[in-house]
């Protein structure tokens, strides 16, 4: 059975734009259209930098899993756009003369321009520039695949205006611009094994080793400064050009003994070993002059610098790295005496032992570990922060007080005993929340601040801007099939994770990706750590007092005391109707409620009484105290008010058992015995005295016996068929043959044959069989086919 397909709002713009094509580059609000069932979808790409993903296998729009992510639905469209004049360059900027042609021998770098056919081009920003320099992205050309055209240059070059004429050429460089660094440094060599602000000269030029992760090049022969081997201008993602020089660099001359520098008696000379047989802060000295005799002190910098100390005298090319001047020395150092833990902070207990199969130590962790049994002395270490808690968990590799060890432990001090086991851990059933920004697209007039469009676009142009908006939102558990944006917040147990930034925020809702509390799992590729949920108050919050009478309360005491225990039953009951309306936080309880006095009368039996028989409880005032818990937990960020109770207007929660002797103070809401002074929406037991003037509303059950006013002048005929069949068959023919067959079958079988088959068998048989036409086959079909089924839903 057919069904109609709802269509979505027309996008309002005229018309379809081009189908989408796969692997096409959409630029960020770029449109394209969808054939749908039964009509058109138009579908706008995202902002930059995720309209990159526009035209990739998986994120095609209105069909594909992640088509939602980058691409957004106008509305439906009919028919195609008309094609738009030629294009126009009063919008494009006048760059004056033309820049050279394009050369696909040339080095491009960020910022260069270009001129094809009288328009300027200039190379993106990094990584894009890299292909800036390739043949397959020179500006302006394309390639054809089936009916596809793909523009590749769009992804390096960007078209910012147009020119005439040529560019003067400029003179020859100029070396005023660049500082003068004085006399030259050390030309380049491959063996010396360059950091970040290293500088060396070449031709004149300095030039300096860039910052991490560039200055990894800075050692490798093919980035030597100024050298063009195998790839071109390499260099230039190594070394940057500071300055110039002149000359070359005399012998630096005898260190200087500043008196203020000396740091008394010399520690042991430096030398060579492993990287690891110096440590941060290890003190060496070095001689520089035997007549007389001087030495120098020098301490090794911190990790990682002082993987240098070992392989590097202080004195020495590229010593500077590992070694830092300390001062001058005289004379030798003493013998020093044994550790002594004293100096070291002292833990009144010891945590848990170091152990090397544990592989789920975090941030922040405490260890002990044992550096001596006889006396046993025990030493505290912390696992460090991300991104060295992963080596917390390697084993013996970085055991604690081991080279290595410092990459992942920090010392704390020392310890004594050992720490009290802490209890299970809680779970969290209080509120936790975050602050959940969403950016939204509105239209906006252009020019103005944060608009997309300048000021002169046409009003036909979609003009946007971004604007922000938070709210409060609830911190809950991870979930599958939840859209996570930048800045989502999501817990397991008390601890709090924050989805990363774009372009990593797709992996947030992936469950491979789940936040998990092992520390150097793959959830930190998409989530950060944030801080922890408080936990929930368990238990007593806290006793409060009120003074309030019983009517304010909604509640009814009696007018008359029974005898006996039932004061028990009485004041049981007020606790019961004071619990009934007090109004108290989500997660609360009332846990019990103490009756002080009525009436200024204490709570006892002969008080009471002697009370009662003079006034009457109703209005007389209640004190009563109200014990408040939480049983299963409360928010802790939100105080704890004192309960407060229903408005007075709420009805008893039952009627007393007897009148009571005055008045109420408000009316209730049961209806009154007597009837209301305006009658009700409901019929009367019996019948109105006059008749109703409106007909009944369903007709009655035997026909009329007057005949309608008039009968029509003439039958009417229509090619519609009416609601409901006519009363009685008529007598006359239609007016033309239908090409449906009747709903039942004639009464007798027509002589002719019918055009179609009647939907219901004929009420006899035919009057011969008709011979089949082919004998029967032996053999059974291919294959059988399946029965067809219905559904409702169109097809994919």
């Amino acid at each position: 059975m057919a069904t109609n397909v709802p269509v979505p709002k027309d996008w309002g713009k005229g018309g379809c734009p081009k189908p989408y094509a796969a692997d096409s580059n959409y630029g960020a609000g770029a449109v394209a259209s969808v054939t749908k069932k039964g009509y058109s979808m138009v579908y706008q790409c995202a902002e930059e930098p995720v309209n990159l993903y526009c035209g990739m296998t998986g994120y095609e729009p209105g069909s594909s899993q992640y088509g939602s992510m980058v691409w957004t639905g106008l509305g439906s469209c009919t028919g195609t756009i008309s094609p738009t004049s030629s294009p126009a360059f009063v919008s494009l900027v006048d760059e004056g003369g033309c820049s050279a042609a394009f050369d696909d021998g040339a080095n491009y770098e960020e910022g260069d321009k270009i001129s094809m056919a009288g328009l300027v081009y200039q190379c993106d920003k990094s990584p894009s520039s890299k292909h800036c320099s390739q043949a397959g992205y020179k500006p302006g050309t394309f390639i054809r695949s089936g009916t596809q055209v793909i523009e590749h240059w769009k992804d390096a070059w960007s078209l910012i205006g147009y020119c005439s004429g040529t560019i003067a050429p400029t003179s020859s460089p100029n070396f005023v611009s660049l500082v003068d660094l004085g006399v030259c440094p050390e030309d380049w060599a491959a063996t010396n094994p360059y950091e970040e602000g290293d500088r060396v000269h070449s031709m004149g030029l300095v030039y300096g080793c860039r910052p991490w992760p560039w200055s990894t090049y800075c050692s490798q022969a093919g980035y030597e400064p100024n050298v063009d081997p195998a790839a071109p201008g390499a260099w230039k993602d190594a070394w940057s050009v500071v300055g110039h020089c002149s000359g070359s660099r005399g012998p630096t001359g005898s260190p200087s003994y500043d008196p203020v520098n000396i740091i008394g008696a010399c520690p042991d000379e430096w030398s060579g070993g492993a990287h690891t047989k110096y440590e941060e802060g290890d003190l060496v000295a070095v001689t520089v002059s035997v007549i007389p005799i001087r030495k120098v002190a020098y301490r090794c910098k911190a990790y990682p610098f002082s993987g240098h100390c070992g392989s590097l005298s202080p004195i020495v090319f590229g010593g500077d790295q590992g070694w830092a001047f300390a001062g001058s020395c005289d004379g030798s150092v003493g013998p020093t005496a044994s550790p002594n833990f004293v100096e070291l902070s002292t833990m009144t207990s010891c945590p848990p032992e170091w152990n090397p199969f544990t592989v789920d130590y975090e941030g922040g962790d405490l260890v002990s570990y044992s550096v001596s049994h006889t006396p046993m002395r025990k030493l505290v270490f912390k696992c460090k922060d991300w991104p060295n808690t992963g080596y917390c968990n390697q084993g013996v590799g970085f055991e604690p007080t081991t080279p290595y060890g410092k990459m992942a432990w920090i010392r704390q001090g020392s310890c004594d005993g050992s720490m009290a086991p802490t209890t299970a851990p809680i779970a969290n059933t209080g509120i936790c929340t975050y602050n959940k920004c969403i950016t939204r697209q509105e239209a906006c007039q252009p020019g103005s601040r944060g608009c997309s469009c300048r000021v002169g676009t046409t009003t036909s142009s979609k003009c946007v801007k971004n604007v922000q908006s938070c709210n409060i939102a609830d911190v809950k558990a991870w979930s599958k099939g939840m859209d996570y944006v930048a800045g989502d917040v999501v817990k397991v147990g008390t601890k709090r994770f924050k989805c990363k930034k774009w372009p990593t925020t797709m992996w947030c809702m992936q469950a491979v990706y789940k936040p998990e509390l092992k520390v150097n799992g793959i959830w930190r590729n998409a989530w950060d750590t944030d801080g922890e949920c408080p936990p929930p108050i368990v238990g007593k919050i806290g006793t409060f007092s009120y003074t309030a009478d019983a009517n304010s309360l909604g509640i009814t005491i009696p007018d008359t005391l029974p005898d006996g225990p039932q004061l028990v039953t009485l004041l049981n009951s007020l606790r019961e109707a004071i619990k009934a309306t007090t109004i108290i936080s989500q997660g609360q309880e009332v846990a019990y409620v103490r009756i002080i006095s009525i009436g200024g009368v204490a709570v006892n039996d002969q008080g009471l009484r002697r009370l009662m028989q003079t006034r009457f409880l109703q209005s007389e005032t209640i004190v009563f105290e109200i014990t408040i818990t939480c049983p299963d937990g409360c928010d802790p960020e939100t105080p704890t008010p004192p309960p407060t109770f229903k408005p007075s207007t709420f009805p008893s929660a039952s009627p007393s058992i007897s009148p009571s002797a005055s008045p109420s103070v408000s009316p209730t809401n049961n209806p009154s015995a007597l009837p209301s002074v305006s009658p009700t929406n409901n019929p009367s037991a019996s019948p109105s005295v006059l008749p109703s003037d409106l007909p009944s509303v369903l007709p009655s059950v035997n026909p009329s016996t007057l005949p309608s006013t008039s009968p029509t002048s003439k039958p009417t005929f229509s090619n519609k068929p009416t609601a409901s069949p006519s009363l009685s068959p008529t007598d006359l023919p239609s007016l033309s043959p239908t090409n449906k067959p009747s709903a039942s079958p004639s009464m007798s079988p027509s002589a002719l044959l019918s055009v179609l088959p009647t939907i219901s068998p004929s009420a006899s048989p035919s009057v011969s069989p008709a011979s089949p036409s082919v004998p029967p086959s032996n053999n059974p079909s291919v294959s059988p086919t399946a029965s067809p089924t219905l559904t409702n839903n169109p097809s994919a």
